[in-house]
């Protein structure tokens, strides 16, 4: 998704056109009233000063700016407004018209080309005089960081253009991982700053440029990838190796400086990496589309690795968000393709890193996984009932076998699961799923109903908090519940709470 950013080209053009037609409206006006004959020096060194003073409030303007924005975001800023074509094409026009000034100034009045010379210098002026304030005007766009970051992502995606397009020259390397670099180091400053807007926009920045990045593992496309490696710093040598054989080490190093950025946001900022695990589901989306699964597993490296960051520092309210991201993206996988082997890695890690929140004290995350699965199974079931069997025998069932053989919290966790995703089944009509359900996990109708007292405890399915959750990991929809109580009624003593 492209940033939403203010559109500043009309404002622009609007100061351009509007100032460059009042300069020629008084330019003409003047040479048609005055300008004719034989123009006193003083004209000359007249306007010299007015050139000169603008040239000076144009440096002026941009040293301040360079200062702020090197300050504020990071000195390599500077290297792009000092390099901008508009920047120093505008500061050369103005010295050439200085030049220009003092040449008609020392052409005597009596030779041919004075008359000439005269128009040339003043229309030079008029110009100079008319661009002046569309000039301050672009300079100080480089303050916004919705203007100088897209800059940043289009000269990353034009470098890796030319060097996907055999171009292999060194500057075209050093300047796609410079920018990138730079984006990074934005986000970094801003996540120091609590700046999650600009945090965002940087993280955009980067993953519109990883889908440019990712392509087939083989092919034209990624005959770039064999020379010129790049690495972050702290690579081991053994892993480096390993990239550079799998070519997978420039998806590697955009990866890893989301990595960076991201480990050290406080919970506060959770709502941005909601976004950069969006944006990972769609570049990994892409990766998969491709058939390039080496780098759909660094997608999964990327994931556990703000796994494990938010269950040591027992981060419930982002561990929840990272565990519906598996669920997503398993859903979406599951769906596409009946051929199971291949997410056999993504079952395992969230299965792996449910339980390690639960050996770290944080029971409800991994109680949150259990909940996520039995959800994925209904999903799947409302598609493909068999493919929904298929993930319960495979990965799910595991996984419910080692919540329910815990103890506790998370065995009570585990089983109202079980009995939800039983009845979501029973209700939507999958009888299949639901028959293997009850065959592995329910043969005792009353330890069953006793599950459901449990359930029906909680009288209310809102959640008692607000959260992106909602509602309660017991709610129950109004056609599923008709349907346990009729069953609790028949095999439990004890009264439904209404």
């Amino acid at each position: 998704m492209k940033p939403h950013r203010r559109n500043t080209i009309p404002g622009f053009w609007a100061l351009s056109l509007g100032g460059l037609a009042f300069c020629i409206a008084a330019f003409v006006w003047l040479w048609n009233a005055s300008l004719q004959g034989d123009v006193p020096s003083n004209a000359y060194h007249g306007a010299s000063r007015m050139i000169n003073g603008a040239f000076g409030a144009c440096m002026i303007s941009i040293v301040l700016i360079v200062t702020l924005v090197s300050n504020l975001y990071t000195p390599r800023l500077v290297k792009l407004l000092v390099r901008h074509p508009f920047v120093i094409g505008g500061l050369i026009f103005t010295t050439m018209t200085n030049l220009l000034i003092v040449l008609g100034d020392l052409i005597s009045p009596t030779h041919p080309l004075h008359h000439n010379m005269l128009f040339l210098v003043f229309s030079a002026i008029i110009l100079s005089a008319a661009g002046l304030i569309p000039f301050l005007y672009f300079i100080s766009q480089f303050l916004r960081p919705s203007y100088f970051l897209p800059v940043l992502r289009t000269s990353a995606l034009k470098n890796l253009r030319k060097i996907r397009g055999n171009a292999h020259e060194e500057k075209y390397y050093s300047g796609l991982f410079e920018n990138i670099d730079i984006i990074a180091n934005i986000a970094l400053t801003a996540a120091n700053r609590d700046d999650r807007q600009l945090m965002g926009l940087s993280l955009r920045m980067l993953h519109e440029i990883l889908l440019e990045m990712i392509s087939k593992e083989e092919g034209e496309c990624s005959r770039w990838r064999k020379t010129n490696h790049r690495f972050l710093t702290g690579i081991s040598l053994e892993g480096r190796d390993f990239l550079a054989e799998e070519t997978t080490w420039p998806e590697a190093y955009l990866l890893g400086s989301q990595l960076r950025v991201l480990r050290g946001i406080p919970p506060k900022q959770n709502e941005v990496q909601a976004e950069s695990c969006q944006q990972l589901r769609d570049s990994l989306t892409k990766a998969i589309d491709l058939g390039n699964w080496r780098v759909a597993d660094l997608h999964r490296t990327l994931l556990n690795s703000y796994m494990r960051l938010a269950i040591d520092k027992r981060d419930l309210e982002r561990y929840q968000g990272l565990s519906y991201t598996y669920r997503l993206i398993l859903d979406a996988e599951c769906a596409r393709s009946e051929d199971l082997h291949p997410l056999a890695p993504w079952f395992a890690s969230w299965e792996y890193y449910a339980f390690y929140a639960h050996d770290r004290g944080l029971t409800f995350g991994c109680a949150t996984t259990l909940y996520d699965s039995g959800n994925l199974l209904i999903n799947l079931s409302r598609k493909n009932e068999q493919v929904a069997i298929d993930v319960l025998g495979n990965f799910v069932a595991a996984t419910w076998k080692l919540g329910v053989g815990a103890e506790g919290r998370l065995q009570r966790a585990a089983l109202r699961v079980v009995v939800q995703t039983y009845w979501k089944a029973k209700a939507a009509g999958n009888e299949l799923l639901a028959s293997e359900i009850e065959r592995r996990f329910l043969p005792d109708a009353e330890i069953h109903a006793r599950i459901l007292d449990d359930i029906f405890s909680k009288r209310t399915g809102r959640h008692s908090e607000f959260n992106d959750r909602f509602l309660r990991f017991t709610y129950l929809p109004d056609n599923v519940l008709s349907r346990c109580q009729s069953f609790h009624a028949e095999h439990s003593k004890t009264p439904v709470m209404t």
